[in-house]
């Protein structure tokens, strides 16, 4: 138990790291390693804050675990200054109330667009009138539904 502020400084005395994730090019001012069990950390009353030149997270696990989860009861907001990408062998977006697509334009790019069973045809019938039936059954089949 420490009561008050807990400060801790290192790495004063390193030579710059080189902004890559191959570990021997790397100035590694502080690490924690758990060979076994959990490393948590709780802010009961406060905010956790990671603020880096930039940030890594990988996970990696024999199927079907190495997932990247993220859970919030309120917002979740992620911003890019030049460019979001997200990839996947499937992405499946649930709205319960509404998905809202906001762009100049539109770029569509698909071997399979006029396949039926591409979801990207999916994106085309949305856009070209899908009753809210065939949309809802659409969406739930795409994101693991029957």
């Amino acid at each position: 138990h420490t009561p008050g502020t807990h400060n801790e400084l290192c790495g004063t005395n390193l030579v710059k790291g080189t902004n890559n994730t191959d570990a021997p090019k790397e100035s590694v001012a502080k690490a924690i390693v758990a060979r076994h069990g959990d490393i948590v950390m709780v802010a009961e009353q406060g905010n956790i804050k990671l603020k880096a030149k930039n940030i890594w997270i990988e996970t990696h696990d024999t199927s079907p675990g190495g997932n990247f989860l993220v859970n919030a009861n309120g917002h979740i907001a992620m911003t890019a200054g030049q460019k979001a990408t997200f990839g996947a062998a499937k992405i499946c977006m649930i709205g319960a109330e509404n998905i809202a697509l906001t762009a100049p334009g539109l770029d569509i790019f698909s071997d399979n667009f006029n396949v039926s069973d591409s979801p990207l045809s999916g994106i085309f019938e949305i856009l070209t009138n899908i009753s809210l039936a065939s949309l809802l059954k659409l969406a739930n089949r795409e994101c693991g539904g029957a």
